[in-house]
């Protein structure tokens, strides 16, 4: 492959734009290669992209742990209530409490998913 300006051989490829690119052409954007006084600032912008990109599944994680414990704390209180109550009002909060706490641990599953992936 040729450099796209110089007749020359191109050392690498321009990260945003595909270009082949000479000595004289290349530019190192944190490791990455671009256009010289062209992409620049695409490289940058997309390298910026996948450095976000890993730390979003640490966030969803964390979030879905949140959400499991909320769950699981619900579940456990609405189960207690709809067995010490249970011929009052417990026939509708025995079935949410053990909904809730089905739930939680969907939710704690998601959560070891999302931890994986890192």
């Amino acid at each position: 492959m040729n450099c796209f300006t110089h007749p020359q051989a191109a050392i690498g490829i321009c990260k945003h734009c595909g270009r082949g690119l000479c000595h004289d052409c290349v530019v190192e954007v944190e490791l990455s290669l671009a256009c010289k006084s062209r992409c620049e600032a695409h490289v940058a912008a997309l390298n910026e992209l996948l450095d976000r990109g890993k730390t979003a599944y640490q966030k969803t994680a964390g979030a879905y742990t949140k959400t499991a414990v909320f769950m699981g704390l619900s579940g456990l209180l609405f189960t207690g209530v709809g067995v010490m109550t249970f011929k009052k009002s417990g026939i509708i909060a025995l079935p949410l409490g053990l909904l809730f706490l089905l739930c939680s641990t969907f939710y704690f599953h998601s959560a070891k998913r999302y931890r994986s992936r890192d």
